[in-house]
């Protein structure tokens, strides 16, 4: 009897780590940080990682600068995004809730397996030890803290909400406590918080577009256009795109002459990559694995065809379709985003 419940125990463990594993997306290094044994990933591919900055050509500095980046890009990339969505839950859930409307949101924990936002208060942490680090960057590094200490201040107040609502204490009190006290003070930390995210994602984007340039012209001495030169190209060329068309459309400018300028951009270097693939189909990386060019090829094809759409329905006159093809866009672009940073990740 005991070795059938030790062999259940396992198994039951098998299929959570199972769950958690698909919950992030197959990302390995952030399951394992999340469960605490990121030693088990740190002690190879970071390790690696961090030799390779180390000696690039661009020297010391560069590598410290893209490693300072890289944790503000790690909070963000596993923070903000879900935290924007809770916020969002969150306002459609209250104040109708007041009055009887349906409870959306219940908790603001960014994933269900977080124990008391222990990642979230792990991305105020990894934020502030970034400015720390030299080179210094100072409007990064103050908008770095000004965000930490905006997500920092949250985490209280959203302890309370989430016991109010878990525990559905609304049914005790008629909303008394979440009307006169908690849904107050959740909102003016959350305007607080919404301009610092976007203000980090602003100053995160200008200082990895610049690395990203740098870092294109040091591959492209060493060993010219090859594969590693036009992945990372094909990224920052829709990076390019992707923030024009955003901005575009939120300062109601976007006209068809824009994008199809950025279209005709984006295209090219798409085009110029598909030869590069064509003139050496089986090409490997010194580990032996397929260039990640071969496997974002597909996603940029996506993201040019949502830019298409966008641009087909504005020369129509179809402005109703703006926001449904600015979201497919916006889905392309963070799903090439994903799948490309996910495998650099991994030393692929």
């Amino acid at each position: 009897m005991t070795t059938l419940k030790k062999l259940g125990s396992a198994v039951l463990g098998i299929i959570l780590l199972a769950i958690i594993f698909l919950a992030k997306g197959g990302d390995v290094p952030s399951l394992l940080r999340d469960l605490g044994l990121s030693h088990l990933f740190e002690s190879k591919a970071a390790s690696t990682f961090r030799e390779t900055l180390q000696h690039s050509e661009s020297g010391g500095e560069a590598a410290a600068r893209t490693s300072k980046l890289a944790s503000s890009i790690d909070c963000i990339n596993r923070v903000d995004g879900p935290m924007q969505a809770n916020a969002e839950a969150y306002r459609r859930s209250v104040p109708a809730a007041f009055t009887g409307g349906p409870i959306i949101h219940r908790s603001f924990k960014i994933v269900p397996y977080e124990v008391d936002y222990q990642f979230i208060e792990a991305c105020t942490t990894e934020l502030r030890e970034a400015t720390s680090t030299s080179p210094a960057n100072e409007p990064l590094d103050a908008a770095a803290m000004e965000y930490a200490s905006a997500l920092n201040n949250l985490i209280p107040v959203m302890r309370e909400v989430d016991d109010y609502l878990t525990q559905e204490t609304y049914r005790d009190d008629d909303w008394r406590l979440m009307r006169d006290k908690l849904h107050p003070q959740i909102i003016n930390l959350f305007e607080a918080f919404l301009p610092a995210s976007e203000k980090l994602r602003r100053e995160i984007d200008g200082a990895n577009l610049t690395l990203t340039m740098e870092r294109l012209a040091e591959i492209e001495r060493s060993n010219g256009r090859d594969s590693s030169w036009h992945q990372m190209n094909l990224m920052y060329q829709a990076r390019l795109v992707f923030n024009l068309i955003v901005k575009a459309s939120k300062q109601n400018g976007l006209a068809v002459e824009r994008i199809s300028s950025a279209e005709a951009v984006f295209e090219d270097a798409l085009q110029s990559a598909r030869n590069v693939m064509a003139k050496d189909p089986d090409v490997r990386t010194p580990a032996g694995n397929r260039p990640v060019l071969f496997y974002i090829e597909p996603r940029a094809v996506n993201f040019l065809t949502a830019i298409r759409t966008l641009r087909r329905d504005l020369m129509a006159g179809q402005r109703e379709k703006m926001a449904e093809d600015i979201q497919r866009m916006t889905d392309a672009f963070n799903t090439m985003v994903r799948d490309y940073n996910s495998r650099i990740k991994n030393g692929q």
